[in-house]
């Protein structure tokens, strides 16, 4: 049988029979255990564009009737991604599932405690045994209970409640979606608009894992930025991934662009604080027993270089980048989110502890990286534009 032929079996076999069908049928489930090791057989030797294809007929059958199925075709999905398939084609057919089931696990978690819904994926876990379904059984007194409470969903021979189904299915969905935003700024763009994804997985996850990676993963910002430093005349766009606040940008900015001048790197520079500086210092002492990142530069927005090429007073705040807030709150200039370094004037550093997010992939990128060095002439030309560009904003 041919790698398409057997896709075409596989995922016929997803769209007409369900989940716990399969499984009760011996013929069935051999045929699913064969079918499914042959596609991933075939992913180990494929090339990325025969990834792709196999992608692009996949991600039709994450529509299947069956939540369970679909849950399974979406973590094949995740499968061929993790070995080099493009994560922008099933991710939208993820995410959508993903966000429909959400709601029948709402449905499930309702009577619930938060510590009882943690224990409905251990549930899910235990029900499917070598290849087979099977319920909770009243021996099992950590699990039983919450079984008993959500309305022992399963008997064997009866289909499993849609809203049970979807629960089961979170962690196929989820992984599968974990797997292709990590890799795609692109997609946790589109998925951060999407305002029923972030309502439903913020609001389930404290009952489950995989609702909390999608809220914690989405709750973070990337961002395009033009980082220019008039006293060096030197200029980068970077993307910054993976943030939570600028303080976090800060530190990734510094590790990124600090180094050998020879080598376009730039150099760190640390005078005496002025006058505004002298009168702060000392004013709050830093625990040694804390890991502190200080700042090498005054971070400022396109409005904090002023037309003569000074800088606004450090205490006019809405000039400069704050450390509490989000890239998305730099000012863009022509397009481009701008962040100006300028004369480092007042102390100024912040707890990297207070950077230890929860890892959530492998894959999963937080720092900056340069994507392009501009020439002093380029440099400069911007820097000309921005002194002489109208300063018109609230700075309320």
């Amino acid at each position: 049988m041919s790698s398409r032929a057997m896709l075409t079996a596989f995922l016929d076999l997803m769209r007409q029979h369900p989940y716990e069908v399969q499984r009760e049928h011996e013929d069935l489930s051999d045929s699913f255990s064969t079918l499914y090791r042959a596609i991933l057989d075939d992913c180990e030797i494929a090339s990325p564009a025969t990834l792709n294809r196999l992608l692009k007929q996949l991600a039709s059958g994450i529509d299947v009737p069956d939540i369970l199925n679909a849950g399974v075709v979406a973590n094949l999905c995740g499968i061929v991604v993790e070995s080099g398939g493009d994560p922008n084609i099933a991710v939208d057919s993820v995410l959508r599932r993903f966000t429909e089931q959400l709601v029948g696990v709402q449905r499930v978690s309702e009577p619930l405690t938060e510590a009882e819904g943690r224990k409905v994926e251990l549930i899910c876990e235990q029900m499917v045994h070598r290849g087979r379904l099977r319920p909770i059984h009243r021996n099992n007194r950590n699990l039983y209970p919450v079984w008993v409470k959500i309305g022992r969903l399963y008997r064997a021979g009866e289909p499993i409640p849609l809203e049970f189904r979807s629960w089961m299915a979170l962690r196929d969905m989820g992984c599968a979606a974990i797997t292709m935003l990590c890799r795609s700024m692109q997609a946790r763009e589109a998925a951060r608009a999407n305002d029923a994804l972030l309502t439903r997985a913020e609001s389930l996850q404290d009952v489950s894992r995989f609702a909390y990676y999608i809220a914690e993963l989405l709750s973070e910002v990337d961002a395009e930025l033009v980082v220019l430093h008039p006293g060096q005349q030197a200029g980068f766009r970077v993307i910054a991934e993976g943030i939570r606040h600028n303080f976090q940008l800060f530190g990734f900015l510094q590790d990124a662009l600090m180094g050998d001048p020879g080598e376009g790197r730039l150099a760190p520079g640390w005078p005496e604080p002025g006058e505004e500086g002298a009168a702060l210092e000392g004013d709050e002492e830093i625990d040694p027993e804390f890991n502190f990142n200080t700042a090498a530069w005054t971070y400022y927005q396109w409005t904090g270089l002023q037309p003569d090429g000074s800088f606004a007073p450090f205490g006019e705040f809405w000039h400069r980048v704050l450390g509490e807030l989000t890239p998305l709150d730099i000012r863009p200039f022509e397009g481009d989110r701008v962040v100006i370094l300028g004369p480092f004037l007042i102390p100024m550093s912040w707890d990297t502890l207070s950077f230890s997010f929860p890892e959530l992939h492998e894959d999963h990128v937080r720092g900056v990286r340069i994507v392009e060095r501009f020439s002093r002439k380029v440099v400069r030309a911007r820097l000309d534009r921005i002194r002489k560009a109208e300063r018109s904003f609230n700075n309320s």
